[in-house]
């Protein structure tokens, strides 16, 4: 299977699924791999709707018609493909198989595992050899999600998950059904305002501490409900008021 001619006319002329059929068949024996819709797009550098609408039959809901500036650009992009000596080998292909079970892009990228390769090249890369297989959650991954995701913060998230999106953690988490709190009434019990009445005024931090599952403001918001915040002793009437500046009222009554 012969390259069609990086013409604009040729190109403009031949049937859009028969221009696709006709790379990938180029591609298939060019390169002995598929061309898949990950690296379709990341030769055009388009999104990979665009790619798959493009394989849309036509008068379809989602079909994309392919410019002819398109197709000159595809071509000319694999041809210089062709002529690449960077290409991923079938020995790189195994090690970032292998690196792919147990760490992440980053951490194959940062450890130097695959030297000469940029990290959004390992992440396409992967992409293209098999994004369901490596991507999928283990057995532990969900058992963790679901003893902890209701305590944790985004940073034990992160930590547990260095190579996961905050928001694919949530998607996650929302399938297992674990929710996280949130603050509302229901969150504070009475052993938790007990705790904040007792160690606030000494030492903030050990609420923020005891209660990492919410956010400081949230804590700072409670204590301020409960009467903790606020309640300070003034330096001239001695008493415990609201507003330290309480006694300017006296001074000057319309200013307070």
């Amino acid at each position: 299977m012969k390259l069609p001619q990086a013409d604009p006319d040729i190109l403009d002329k031949m049937d859009q699924r028969e221009f696709l059929d006709g790379l990938r068949l180029y591609w298939q024996e060019k390169f002995g791999e598929p061309l898949t819709n990950y690296k379709l797009a990341e030769i055009a550098l388009v999104a990979l709707n665009t790619v798959e609408g493009w394989r849309v039959d036509p008068g379809k809901k989602y079909h994309r018609l392919m410019s002819s500036r398109d197709r000159l650009f595809v071509v000319l992009r694999i041809m210089h493909q062709s002529g690449n000596k960077n290409r991923w080998t079938k020995e790189e292909d195994a090690s970032l198989l292998e690196a792919a079970k147990k760490y992440g892009a980053r951490h194959i990228y940062h450890a130097g595992l695959l030297p000469g390769r940029t990290m959004q090249a390992i992440q396409n890369r992967l992409k293209a050899i098999g994004p369901k297989k490596l991507n999928k959650w283990s057995e532990s991954d969900d058992k963790w999600l679901k003893e902890n995701y209701g305590n944790c913060t985004h940073q034990d998230l992160f930590s547990r998950f260095p190579d996961r999106s905050i928001s694919a953690i949530k998607t996650r988490a929302a399938h297992l059904g674990a929710v996280r709190y949130s603050f509302a009434k229901s969150v504070w019990s009475a052993d938790m305002d007990s705790f904040l009445l007792d160690n606030f005024k000494k030492n903030r931090d050990i609420c923020y501490l005891r209660f990492k599952h919410l956010r400081k403001n949230q804590v700072d918001n409670r204590a301020k409900q409960l009467g903790i915040i606020g309640r300070v002793k003034c330096h001239l009437c001695g008493k415990l008021v609201n507003d330290i500046d309480h006694h300017m009222a006296a001074y000057h009554p319309d200013g307070a």
